[in-house]
C-alpha cells in the first residue's frame, strides 16, 4: 500500500464496507465497492488482508491456566483465577511488596480484534485511574506479562456481584421490596448489612453508584454500560461500579468508536441507537435507573432476542414500574420514571441530581421528580400516534376558524398516505446496488413497478423523489427518452438552476443509453435548495459514490425527508445496532414498514448474527414486494445459517428465476449443497442450471463443476477408492483450469486438494490446508480452516508439524509486536 493511500479520506469508508460484508460471511465484491475509486482497489485489498491478522491462538482454556502461580512485574503473584469475560481474566493475587491482596485483570481477547481489545483495556485503566470515589474500584498499577499481555492491578473486592444476588434472591423468592436482608448477609458471608429491608438496600446501592457516576462524569469519563452485571456489593454493604472497558472520554464526539454500537440493549437509552448522539450523563443515568427497575421488578425493562429488545428500545416504553412491581412508594416510582424518560431532556440532567433524589427518598424527604398521571401517560402515547396528531390538527384548525381548509388538508393527507403506501412497495433493488441488478425482469414484477411509479407521479405528493426515481428506473431499462421527459418535468416544477442544468445533462444522453453511468455529472452548479441537495445526493448514490452521497443526505434540511433518510441508510457502511435502530427510526418516520426498510432491518439483523430475528422482517418485506431479489437473497442466507436448507433453496431459486444471469445465487447454492453433503442433488442442479446460456458465464459454471468435483473426490478418497478419486480429481482440475483461463477465481483449498490426490499426498486436506497457511502464517481464515481439518486423532507427524508451526508463529508475532515492522514469518517445517 502506498504511503499516500493512508491519507486518502475515502479509504477508511471503503475498507469498512468491505469488512462489514466479510464479517457477514460473504466475500466482499471489492471491484464493486471501489467502483467510484478504482485507484484505491489495491489499497483496500491490502488493508482488508491486514485486518485478518487476528490472534485466534490467544484463546484460553480454563482447565489449565498457565498464569496461575506466576509473579508479574516481580511483584504481583497470581494465586487463583476468579472469573473471565470477553476481554480479560481476573485473578486473586498478592502484592508481595506491600503484603496486601489484590485483583489482577489480564487481557485475554478471543472475541474481538487485538488492537480494539488493547484499546478498550487501556481505556479502562485510564478511566478507573481518573475517577477517585469509594464506589469505583481503585487501580494500583498496570504492566505487561512475560507474554506481552497487558494487565491491571486493582483493589480486591470482597463480596458478591449484584447480578448473582438478584439471581439467588429471585430463585428463592426473597428479592422483593417487602423482604428483609438476612439472605443478602448470608450471600455476602457477613452477620448483617446496613439496611433492614431489600427495597432500601437497592436504593442505597443505586445512590452509591449514582455518586460514583457523578464523580466519573466530573472527571470527564462516561461509563456507557451501566447494568447489574457491572455492579458489585461489598461485604460492608456498599456498592461498587465495575468494567469501564467501553468508557468514553468527554472529548469523544459521539457514543461510538469506528461506528460500533456500544452498551447492553436491555439497559440502553433510546438515543444510544442514534449515530448523532453525543456522550453525556443521560446515557449513564438511564442505565442506572433501568438497573434499579430490574432490582425492584426482578426483570429487565425489556426482554427477548437482541433484535426484539432493540425494537422495544427504539419504539416503546417498558411496562410501567407500578404494574411490574405493585405497591412501590410513589416517590420511588417517580425517580425511576424520571431517570428512564425516553427524551434525554425529560431525564435527570446529571447523576448528582439522581443521587440527591435517591438520598432524599432514603431520608424520607420530598423528591424533585414527579410521577406521571394516567392522563399524562395516555397523552404521551397519543402524541406518538399519527392518527391522533391528525385529529388534533383538525380540532385546532376548527377552533381558529379556518374550517374552510379542512377539505383541502384532508385531501393532502390522503395523497400523502397513498404516496407512502406506494413508496413502501418499491423493491429494494431500485436503490443502491450494482448497475446490472437495477433492471427488473418480468419475473421480478417489472410491469407492477411501472404501475406503482406512474400512480406516484399522478398522485403528485412528492414530485422530487418520484420523478427522480422514475427517471432512474426508465434509464436503467433503456428508456432514455422517458427519463429525459421526467427530468424536464421536475426542472419545470422546481425552477432551480441546478435542476435545470441536471435536466440538460439528461437531454445529452444518447437515445440508446442504459443506466446512469452514461450521464455526465461533472461541472454542475452547486445545489442550493433542499430539493437540489436531494437530487445531488441521489445521483451520487446512483453512481455508487456511497460516502459522498451519505454526506450529501446529511444536510439538516433533509433530516425529516424520508427518501433522503432511506437512501442515506443504504449508503451507510456501518452495521449492527446503529443500522438496526436507524432503520426502525425510518419506519417510525414513515409510519409503516416498507420493502426497503424490511430489507435494511433484515440485513442489519443478519450482520449482528441474529439470523432467527432476521426472518420476520424479511418475510414481511416479501409480503409487500413479493418479487424482490434482495429480500429473497437475504432470506436464503439467514435460513442457510439456521440450517434450514429447504427454505434457503426456495429463496435462492426465486433469485435465479428473477436473474438467471447472476452468478452469486448459483455459487451459494452449490456451497450450501456441498456443505450439506448433498452432492448428487448438487450435480443435478448444475446440469439443469441456465447459467451456461449466458455469454461469459461459462467460466462460472466451470468453476462450480470444479468445486463439486473436488467435494466428490474428497468423499471417494475418504472411502478408500483412490483410483476413482484420482479420476474425479482430474476432471475437477480440468474445470479449474478452464475457469482460470476465462478469468474466474477459485478455491485454493479444494484446487490444491485435487492436485494432492493426483500427486499421491497421504495427508490429503490436512497437508493442503497447512501448506496454504505456510504462505500466509498470519491469515486467521486459513488458520481456522487448517485447524478445522485437523483429524480427531492426528498422527505423530501431523502433531509435530502443528507444534513447529505454532512455535515459529509465536516467535514471529513477538518480533512483529516489538519492532512494529514487517518480518518474515517462518514457514511450516516439512517433516
Amino acid at each position: 500500500m502506498s504511503p499516500s493511500s493512508f491519507e486518502d479520506p475515502d479509504l477508511p469508508g471503503l475498507v469498512s464496507s468491505a469488512m462489514e460484508i466479510r464479517d457477514s460471511g460473504l466475500e466482499p465484491p471489492l471491484e464493486e465497492i471501489c467502483a467510484a475509486r478504482p485507484d484505491l482497489l489495491v489499497a483496500v485489498r491490502e488493508a482488508l488482508d491486514a485486518s485478518l491478522r487476528i490472534p485466534v491462538l490467544r484463546q484460553e482454556h480454563a482447565s489449565s491456566d498457565p498464569l496461575t502461580g506466576r509473579v508479574l512485574g516481580n511483584r504481583y503473584r497470581l494465586d487463583a483465577r476468579m472469573g473471565s469475560g470477553a476481554m480479560g481474566v481476573v485473578y486473586r493475587g498478592e502484592d508481595l511488596e506491600l503484603k496486601r491482596p489484590v485483583a489482577v485483570k489480564v487481557l485475554r481477547s478471543a472475541l474481538m480484534d487485538l488492537d480494539e481489545a488493547e484499546y478498550r483495556f487501556g481505556r479502562e485503566a485510564e478511566a478507573l485511574a481518573a475517577t477517585k470515589h469509594p464506589s469505583v474500584v481503585t487501580v494500583h498499577d498496570r504492566g505487561r506479562t512475560a507474554d506481552d499481555d497487558p494487565y491491571i492491578v486493582m483493589e480486591l473486592l470482597e463480596g458478591c456481584s449484584l447480578v448473582v444476588l438478584l439471581e439467588v434472591g429471585s430463585s428463592k423468592g426473597l428479592a422483593n421490596p417487602g423482604s428483609g436482608t438476612a439472605w443478602i448477609a448470608d450471600e455476602l458471608g457477613v452477620d448483617h448489612v446496613a439496611e433492614s429491608g431489600y427495597l432500601r438496600s437497592v436504593v442505597r446501592w443505586s445512590a452509591d453508584l449514582a455518586s460514583a457516576l457523578g464523580a466519573a462524569h466530573a472527571a470527564g469519563v462516561y461509563h456507557r454500560d451501566v447494568k447489574p452485571s457491572n455492579m458489585f456489593v461489598r461485604k460492608d454493604g456498599t456498592a461498587a461500579l465495575l468494567d469501564f472497558g467501553i468508557a468514553a472520554q468527554v472529548s469523544q464526539d459521539t457514543i461510538t468508536r469506528d461506528g460500533t454500537a456500544l452498551g447492553t440493549p436491555a439497559y440502553m437509552a433510546p438515543e444510544a441507537l442514534e449515530s448523532r448522539t453525543k456522550v453525556g450523563p443521560g446515557l449513564d443515568v438511564y442505565g442506572l435507573c433501568a438497573s434499579l427497575y430490574h432490582m425492584l421488578s426482578l426483570s429487565p425493562p425489556f426482554s427477548g432476542s437482541p433484535s426484539q429488545i432493540l425494537t422495544s428500545v427504539a419504539t416503546r416504553e417498558p411496562v410501567p414500574l407500578f404494574k411490574a412491581c405493585p405497591g412501590l412508594p410513589k416517590d420511588l416510582l417517580a425517580i425511576v420514571e424520571c431517570g428512564m424518560a425516553r427524551r434525554p431532556q425529560d431525564r435527570y440532567s446529571s447523576a448528582v441530581e439522581l443521587e440527591n433524589d435517591l438520598r432524599a427518598f432514603l431520608s424520607h424527604r420530598p423528591v424533585k421528580a414527579r410521577a406521571s398521571t394516567a392522563l399524562g401517560r395516555t397523552w404521551r402515547r397519543a402524541i406518538r400516534s399519527s392518527a391522533v396528531r391528525a385529529a388534533t390538527l383538525v380540532a385546532v384548525l376548527g377552533c381558529v376558524g379556518i374550517v374552510w381548509k379542512l377539505r383541502s388538508n384532508h385531501q393532502v393527507e390522503l395523497r400523502a398516505e397513498r404516496h407512502a403506501e406506494l413508496w413502501s412497495q418499491l423493491p429494494p433493488s431500485l436503490g443502491i446496488t450494482v448497475y446490472e441488478n437495477r433492471s427488473l425482469s418480468a419475473a421480478e414484477g417489472h410491469d407492477g413497478v411501472v404501475q406503482l411509479l406512474d400512480e406516484m407521479v399522478a398522485n403528485d405528493h412528492d414530485p422530487t423523489a418520484t420523478y427522480a426515481t422514475r427517471a432512474a428506473f426508465r434509464l436503467d431499462h433503456g428508456e432514455a427518452e422517458g427519463a429525459q421527459a421526467d427530468m424536464r418535468q421536475l426542472a419545470d416544477h422546481l425552477g432551480t438552476s441546478y435542476s435545470k442544468a441536471l435536466a440538460g445533462r439528461y437531454e445529452r444522453l444518447d437515445a440508446n443509453a442504459v443506466g446512469v453511468q452514461g450521464l455526465d455529472l461533472v461541472g454542475l452548479p452547486a445545489p442550493k435548495s433542499a430539493e437540489d441537495q436531494f437530487l445531488f445526493g441521489y445521483h451520487l448514490a446512483r453512481t455508487l459514490q456511497r460516502k459522498a452521497a451519505a454526506d450529501a443526505f446529511s444536510d439538516p434540511r433533509l433530516e425529516d425527508y424520508f427518501p433522503a433518510r432511506e437512501l442515506k441508510l443504504q449508503c451507510d457502511p456501518r452495521s449492527g445496532h446503529f443500522l438496526y435502530g436507524e432503520a426502525l427510526e425510518l419506519e417510525a418516520l414513515a409510519g409503516r414498514r416498507s420493502a426497503n426498510t424490511a430489507n435494511l432491518i433484515g440485513t442489519a439483523t443478519i450482520l449482528v448474527k441474529d439470523f432467527q430475528g432476521a426472518l420476520k422482517p424479511l418475510r414481511e418485506g416479501l409480503a409487500i414486494a413479493p418479487y424482490s431479489e434482495p429480500l429473497s437473497w437475504n432470506l436464503g442466507w439467514a435460513s442457510w445459517r439456521l440450517g434450514d436448507v429447504e427454505t434457503a433453496k426456495s429463496a435462492w431459486e426465486k433469485c435465479i428465476a428473477a436473474k438467471p444471469h447472476y452468478a452469486k445465487p448459483y455459487k451459494h447454492m452449490v456451497s450450501m449443497l456441498i456443505d450439506d453433503k448433498r452432492l448428487e442433488e448438487c450435480r443435478g442442479f448444475l446440469e439443469t442450471a441456465p447459467l451456461a446460456a449466458f455469454p461469459g458465464e461459462e467460466k462460472t459454471l466451470a468453476y462450480l463443476q470444479a468445486e463439486l468435483g473436488a467435494a466428490e473426490a474428497e468423499a471417494v478418497f475418504q472411502s478408500g477408492d483412490i483410483e476413482e478419486a484420482k479420476r474425479i480429481a482430474a476432471e475437477s482440475l480440468a474445470n479449474y483450469v478452464r475457469a482460470e483461463e476465462a478469468g474466474e477465481g477459485h478455491s485454493q483449498l479444494r484446487r490444491r486438494f485435487v492436485e494432492s490426490i493426483l500427486q499421491d499426498v497421504d495427508d490429503g486436506f490436512f497437508a493442503v490446508a497447512f501448506d496454504l497457511l505456510s504462505e500466509e502464517p498470519l491469515n486467521h481464515r486459513r488458520l481456522r480452516t487448517a485447524l478445522k481439518r485437523l483429524p480427531s486423532k492426528p498422527s505423530d507427524t501431523q502433531m509435530q508439524r502443528l507444534r513447529d508451526y505454532l512455535t515459529d508463529l509465536l516467535e514471529a508475532l513477538k518480533a512483529l509486536e516489538s519492532t512494529e515492522v514487517s518480518v518474515e514469518v517462518p514457514s511450516i517445517k516439512n517433516n
